[in-house]
């Protein structure tokens, strides 16, 4: 299964449907039982399950079909720009903290955040040069961070670097080590 360069392949503004998997570099098995945690046996497989759902919510796609094997993962993506224009600014500044929290923390359940803090996010600057051309387009700048950010949200990249880094601090945690768990960047076609 090859791919191209996802530049290539995904426009985050145009609906399109996208298989995406990756594998887990470690010997052992990325989403069997894990050793016992605090006196409980981890599943990690329930764990990639229910942060899957949580950052389907979060971001503007659907994740239509996906199977979780013990050393890789695949995904059907479905990106939803549709649903990107129907937030408010201040709903896309509060969808993308609680978004940096679960990466940060690597986990799920994290606070809501404050009025002042989606302020803050708001009146953030545009980041320079992070609007990737899609598709092999060329795009002006944002023009504020609300748009920024809500293209972030349609963006199967984001989405799967969440998803890996969260998966990578939880099992680093349960493992006691530190690094990446992942072969490589993630692989996507589209369909």
């Amino acid at each position: 299964m090859a791919s191209g360069a996802r530049a290539d392949i995904f426009d985050p503004l145009e609906a399109g449907m996208y298989h995406c998997w990756n594998r887990f570099t470690r010997s052992m098995r990325l989403l069997g039982i894990s050793a016992e945690a605090d006196g409980m046996t981890v599943c990690r497989k329930g764990f990639a399950l229910i942060l899957q759902k949580t950052l389907a919510r979060l971001f503007c796609v659907d994740i239509t079909t996906y199977a979780t094997l013990d050393g890789h993962f695949h995904k059907m993506i479905r990106n939803r720009p549709d649903l990107r224009r129907g937030l408010n600014d201040r709903e896309v500044a509060r969808r993308w903290l609680i978004l940096m929290r679960i990466k940060r923390n690597g986990w799920w359940e994290v606070a809501e955040p404050t009025e002042k803090e989606i302020d803050a996010e708001l009146r953030r600057p545009v980041q320079p040069g992070t609007r990737k051309p899609g598709a092999g387009t060329t795009r002006p700048p944002h023009p504020n961070r609300a748009s920024e950010l809500r293209e972030r949200l349609c963006d199967m990249s984001w989405l799967m670097g969440v998803f890996e880094e969260c998966i990578s601090r939880y099992v680093n945690r349960l493992d006691g080590k530190k690094g990446t768990c992942w072969e490589g960047p993630y692989q996507a076609k589209k369909l």
